[in-house]
């Protein structure tokens, strides 16, 4: 099972869809409604200034993996590195998401700035085990015809299925796989969803320098029996991304489902950097 943790108002929202999954032991953080509350502090130094010790004992169980989901531009999220110290004998994954930085004030513009590039330097550095990155602008660009009040919970729904999908697949054998071997540094990560036969993924995130792309195809067995040039399919696929530089590793599972989905990992060792505003 895995930990997983959310921090500040959204991600306590989100990671709570993932109660729907038995594989996590959820766990939220907020200034209110949450398993721990914080007082609301000014900004990020004074959460960490402020930091409770009782914090450290909120994950009560012992989980060989914890993630960490949160919006880099809140300012709860200055006690995130203090309460990571506690699980260093834990595979440690960060969930980062960007909100539109063009829509902040400049204060929300700095504490984002110093949050993504100080976790993702632990990540590098081997502290964490990945990085990965959400762009609500972006994803807000292939949610269509929602509306405002359903537009979170679309979002979050959205985010937790295909975390907790890759999160499957990367941890069940396939049946067919071309088993490549993937640079063990390339931890800075963002996801996407695609479809059989298509070179066009919907990516959460623009990854710059992307160097590895891992496919998990979910195909329902009846697919499975009768298309017959369904392997070729396939292969061509990952040969026309492959013409785009990238190491690609593609992986086929059977499944029960009336769809098929296709969901993408995009990987890279180099550190992401600022973009909008």
């Amino acid at each position: 099972m895995i930990s997983l943790v959310g921090i500040g108002g959204f991600c306590c929202e989100l990671v709570d869809v993932f109660s729907s999954y038995p594989q996590y032991t959820v766990y939220t953080i907020n200034t209110e409604n949450s398993s721990f509350d914080l007082p609301e502090l000014k900004n990020a130094e004074e959460y960490e200034k402020h930091y409770p010790i009782e914090l450290n004992k909120l994950v009560k169980d012992n989980n060989s993996e914890i993630s960490v989901f949160l919006d880099g531009s809140e300012a709860i999220n200055g006690i995130v590195l203090r309460f990571l110290e506690n699980y260093k004998n834990r595979k440690i994954n960060i969930y980062y998401i960007r909100s539109d930085l063009d829509l902040m004030g400049n204060i929300e513009k700095l504490q984002d700035k110093i949050t993504f590039s100080i976790l993702q330097e632990y990540t590098r550095s081997g502290l964490f085990n990945k990085f990965a990155i959400f762009d609500k602008v972006k994803i807000e660009n292939f949610l269509e015809n929602v509306s405002i009040l359903d537009f979170d919970q679309k979002f979050n729904d959205l985010v937790a299925s295909t975390t907790h999908y890759v999160n499957v697949y990367s941890n069940i054998k396939p049946i067919l796989s071309n088993s490549i071997e993937l640079s063990d540094i390339s931890r800075m990560e963002t996801y996407g969803l695609s479809e059989i036969g298509s070179t066009d993924i919907n990516w959460f995130y623009e990854l710059d320098n992307m160097e590895e792309i891992i496919y998990y195809f979910a195909i329902n067995s009846n697919t499975l029996k009768k298309e017959k040039k369904l392997l070729q399919t396939i292969k061509n696929q990952v040969k026309e991304k492959q013409k785009e530089n990238l190491k690609i590793m593609f992986n086929v599972y059977e499944t029960s489902y009336q769809e098929n989905f296709v969901y993408c990992v995009g990987r890279t060792k180099f550190i992401q950097q600022q973009r909008r505003a």
